[in-house]
Order: C-alpha cells, then sequence, then structure tokens
C-alpha cells in the first residue's frame, strides 16, 4: 500500500478479535500495551479512509457476530474488505464463510453499502443480497485486482466473495479445539483436517516439542502435496499446546509447541517407524547445518534433560533420533544416555556458569574406546521397522549388523563372530 503511491496515509492498527470486550483497536499493533479504542475509532464521515482487515477469522469475535457488527459498521462509511490469510479451503473453517456474488460498483471509492450485488448464475428476482457486502480477499494479485478495479472505478463489475454473515459458526465445518478426552480429540481432528495435515501432525509429534520455524522445516522435508495450509490445519486443530515459559525480566524465549503423552502416541501409531525416523534424520541434519553456518539460529529443539534452556537464548536440538526411538519403545543406545550430560565446572570466582547448548548433535553417538574390535551382529525381528530402529541403535559402534526376518534365515546366516539378539 505505501509503495502504490495511491494514498496519502498509511497506518497499522492493532485489532483484538478475542476475549469478552472484543473487538478492540489499539494503534501499538505489535505490543500488548496502550490504550484501546472502539471499533467506531475507525470510522471516516468523509468516505476517504479504506479499511482492509487482514485476518485468519479464527478469533472469538469473527463467530459470534461482533466483528460482522464491526466490520458492517466500516463499511457503511467507506470501502471495506477483509484479507483472508488462510488458504481458501480453509474458509469453511474459520469464523468468515463466504458466498460468491456479482458485484458492481457505483462511483469510485464510497461505502460497500452503494454496490448492487445479484447472484452470478441466477435471476435477480429471485435471489436477492440484503446485507452489508464485505468482500473477503484472497492475498493474490488477481483477487485485490478484482477489488482494487471495482474502488476505483464506476459501474465496474467482478464476481467477489462476500461475508455471509447469516450462516451460523456451528453450521460451519471446523476443527473441534474443545477440553476433552486426548482420544476424543484426534478423532475430531481426524475427522475435520486432511489426510495431508494429519499426515504432519504425526511427524510433528516425532520430534515435539518444536518451534515454527521447525515445523515449516519439517513441512518442506515432506514436499507436494503438503503445503504450508496443512501446516495452519495443524496449528488450528487443538491438539498442540505452548510450552513456552514467560519470565520475568528475561528475553522471550521461541515459542515451543508439544503433544500430550496420550495424543502422541495416538499420532505415532499412524504412520510406519521407517518414514518418521526417516524424517527425523533428515530435519536433524538440517538443523545441524543451520547450527554451523548461523550461531544465533533459534529454531532448536529443546532437549529433554531441559539445562539448555536455562538462562541463554540457545536451544538444543540434540538426538532426536534417540528420542523418537524411546518414544517407539525401544531402548536407546548403551552408555549414550541422551539425558545424562556433565555439568559445566565454575570458573575461578566461584559462580557458576549456565550450563552449554549443546550443539549441531545428529542422534551420532562417539564409540567406546573399549571397543576395537568389529563384531557382527545378527538381528532377527519380523518387523522391518524394528529391524530398521535396532540398525539405528546400533549403527554408531560400527559393527557389521547382519539382518534377518525369520528364524530360518537366521539359521542360515554365517555363524562367525554373531551376537544374536
Amino acid at each position: 500500500m505505501e509503495h502504490a503511491g495511491a494514498f496519502r496515509d498509511v497506518r497499522v492498527i492493532g485489532l483484538n478479535t478475542r476475549g469478552s470486550a472484543a473487538p478492540l483497536l489499539t494503534n501499538h499493533p505489535y505490543l500488548r500495551q496502550g490504550p484501546c479504542l472502539p471499533p467506531a475509532a475507525l470510522c471516516d464521515p468523509t468516505g476517504g479512509t479504506l479499511a482492509l482487515v487482514i485476518s485468519d477469522g479464527v478469533g472469538e469475535a469473527w463467530r459470534d457476530g461482533r466483528m460482522s457488527e464491526a466490520a458492517a459498521l466500516w463499511a457503511r462509511q467507506q470501502p471495506t474488505a477483509i484479507l483472508q490469510t488462510l488458504p481458501t479451503r480453509l474458509w469453511a473453517n474459520s469464523g468468515i464463510p463466504v458466498r460468491p456474488w456479482h458485484v458492481t460498483s457505483a462511483r469510485r471509492g464510497g461505502p460497500t453499502t452503494a454496490w448492487r450485488v445479484n447472484d452470478p448464475r441466477l435471476p435477480a428476482d429471485l435471489v436477492s443480497f440484503d446485507a452489508v457486502p464485505i468482500p473477503v480477499l484472497e492475498p493474490t494479485p488477481a483477487a485485490v485486482g478484482d477489488w482494487a478495479r471495482l474502488i476505483a472505478s464506476p459501474n465496474a463489475t467482478a464476481v467477489l466473495s462476500l461475508w455471509d454473515t447469516r450462516r451460523s459458526a456451528t453450521e460451519t465445518r471446523r476443527v473441534g479445539n474443545r477440553h476433552g478426552p486426548d482420544a476424543e480429540a484426534v478423532l475430531r481432528f481426524r475427522g475435520a483436517a486432511s489426510p495431508e495435515a494429519y499426515r504432519l501432525a504425526a511427524h510433528f509429534a516425532a520430534v515435539a516439542p518444536v518451534t515454527p520455524p521447525v515445523m515449516r522445516m519439517i513441512q518442506e522435508a515432506l514436499g507436494p502435496p503438503t503445503d504450508a495450509g496443512h501446516l495452519v490445519e495443524v496449528f488450528l486443530g487443538g491438539l498442540m499446546h505452548n510450552t513456552a515459559p514467560v519470565t520475568p525480566g528475561r528475553r522471550p524465549q521461541p515459542d515451543a509447541f508439544d503433544f500430550s503423552d496420550s495424543t502422541r502416541r495416538i499420532l505415532l501409531g499412524a504412520l510406519p517407524a521407517r518414514e518418521l525416523l526417516r524424517t527425523t534424520r533428515l530435519i536433524a541434519d538440517r538443523l545441524a547445518s543451520s547450527a554451523r553456518h548461523t550461531p544465533s539460529f533459534t529454531s532448536w529443539v529443546t532437549h529433554p534433560g531441559g539445562e539448555a534452556a536455562a538462562d541463554i537464548p540457545e536451544r538444543s536440538f540434540a538426538r532426536l533420533e534417540e528420542r523418537l526411538l524411546k518414544r517407539l519403545g525401544i531402548a536407546s543406545p548403551v552408555g549414550a544416555s541422551p539425558d545424562s550430560h556433565p555439568t559445566p565446572a565454575p570458573r575461578a570466582g566461584g559462580r557458576q556458569q549456565p550450563p552449554v547448548a549443546r550443539r549441531a548433535v545428529t542422534g551420532r553417538a562417539t564409540p567406546s574406546s573399549a571397543v576395537h574390535k568389529k563384531v557382527k551382529i545378527l538381528m532377527v525381528d519380523d518387523q522391518p521397522e524394528n529391524l530398521l530402529a535396532q540398525e539405528a541403535i546400533l549403527s554408531p559402534l560400527e559393527h557389521t549388523v547382519v539382518r534377518a526376518s525369520s528364524g530360518q534365515e537366521a539359521l542360515s546366516a554365517p555363524p562367525s563372530s554373531c551376537a544374536g539378539r
């Protein structure tokens, strides 16, 4: 808007749509401080102000009618539109359901109540639009361009998605986020979300707690057809909770999100262990690469021990693979517990220094110095994913692993120096 050169002044105003007093406006959109203003403060009786509301429509006021009243108040005075940040396939799950209408402008600018609105397919005498027209736009040049031509030109026409304020929020298909048993919450999420979002949630549960940048990294690692919209579905699914502590006097830590233990068990059972291990290794390698090139990389996964998150901004993402194996019910490597790390000794002067974050550890333990001779280890299991997991555990020992999927196959394995499990 600023670079377009079409506006004398561009102001960014905060909009709070949560709480009993919502909606409220503030002149400090990125700070939770300062005086709040009522929606009427945005109205311009001269009609020379354009109001563009950017939101995902998830706040409480979008669903109970308070935001529709505020938007109608603005639209009666000046051009008003909503820029919906969610993908179009998720609009029905938000508090801004839409319906396409054929719109014709009456003059440049002015309130949207001056528009002529008709059904794009049916005759005008069959269907009438008797609400305040509030266009809902995709964040694309085409959608914003159609709306801009209506605002800037008299007698311009376009088919726009208008907010269907009559549709009740209970009629829309939405992901349940109410408090209740974890199994029921997962079932509601699976019933409302896409298969790609459910698969993505399982991968999040494999390495959680994770920060939003790591979530995006996992989504990109899975590749098409999984996209950013599926990540939004997981965010709005009500399965995750924020674990970032709020400590007065300290810099805010990156938000980390996690699942309950029972929710995690259900999600991990939805995918093969082989797929979860493959993605976890890939993410650990990418995190290690980011840490080596960017020392202040803040998207690290918290270590289960938690000691690395004391007084320093870095957060260790070490040993993702061992954590996942433990969650799958497989023991950790012998002699290399991921939770046992020495505490740094205090410096001269007697003051204990904060623990140092361990960097770029991807689950490859250093072989014990007591092992000098390579041996063959025979593993027998009829489940391929179990064989893969056991091989991952034993890989740091650098021994030769012989795999067998049955007892008969194990008996035919070379007998020299095989230690059975």
